[in-house]
């Protein structure tokens, strides 16, 4: 019987953690997308840029549509700032990632040092993963 109750205790453990697992945004994840951002920024591909970002207006949460001009004017609006960012620095670090949830969903924010001489400019871009995509929300 004491047995049964360790296993079972184990195996409620594993489940458990399980979840866990899913509902956090592994660091090789977000860096990846933000380095598919910044490329995508630096080229100005703003039309592939607008599915790596979200838009988060009127209650809908989904990727920018880069076929409405107000949004691909949003998407331009935010490549160029990137893309300066990019353009601005020597180089680029990451610093922290920390995971979190946005409106029930599983979200990452990533901080980014921007160095420029002895100058250090830290960006964090906020990530949020929806429909199995993750999607830039933010960056400050």
């Amino acid at each position: 019987m004491k047995n049964f109750l360790i296993l079972q205790f184990f195996i409620t453990l594993a489940a458990f953690s399980l979840i866990s697992a899913q509902n956090q945004i592994s660091e090789v994840e977000v860096k990846n997308s933000l380095t598919k951002i910044f490329d995508l920024s630096k080229n100005q591909n703003f039309d592939a840029l607008a599915s790596q970002i979200l838009y988060n207006e009127k209650n809908e949460k989904r990727a920018y549509n880069k076929n409405d001009a107000n949004e691909a004017k949003s998407v331009k609006r935010m490549a160029k700032k990137i893309k300066a960012y990019l353009d601005l620095s020597d180089s680029y670090e990451y610093e922290s990632l920390t995971n979190l949830k946005v409106d029930n969903l599983p979200a990452a924010e990533l901080k980014v040092n921007f160095r420029s001489g002895d100058q250090k400019l830290t960006i964090t871009f906020d990530f949020v993963k929806l429909n199995g995509n993750l999607l830039l929300e933010n960056f400050k």
